[in-house]
């Protein structure tokens, strides 16, 4: 079987271990191949790889021809991180997303 993932190290270290150790109790084997973003999406609608680890649902839902298994294997955020001395660059990225946030006391 022929798995796609997201060359990020948590994906290699931690998730593909699961999904292996998971398909290797059912006596099957895998191989994973590192495909990038949309691209490991459009594979797996293709056919070219049988599954794929760690993408968005919110994404994934876009596709036909493969199904989300549940439960899921781990949830996370997508989150924007600044220093406080960049705030004021951030602040507008900050505010299309959500009502502008207090100001941090630099005193």
């Amino acid at each position: 079987m022929l798995i796609g993932y997201v060359g990020h190290p948590r994906v290699v270290s931690h998730y593909n271990d699961i999904v292996a150790r998971t398909y290797s109790k059912l006596g099957i084997s895998v191989e994973f191949i590192e495909v990038g973003g949309e691209r490991g999406l459009r594979l797996l609608d293709e056919g070219v790889t049988d599954a794929d680890t760690v993408r968005y649902e919110l994404v994934a839902g876009e596709f036909s021809n493969f199904y989300i298994l549940h439960p899921v294997i781990a949830k996370g955020a997508t989150i924007l991180l600044c220093i406080v001395i960049a705030y004021v660059k951030a602040v507008c990225f900050q505010t299309l997303i959500s009502p502008l946030p207090p100001l941090p006391d630099l005193t």
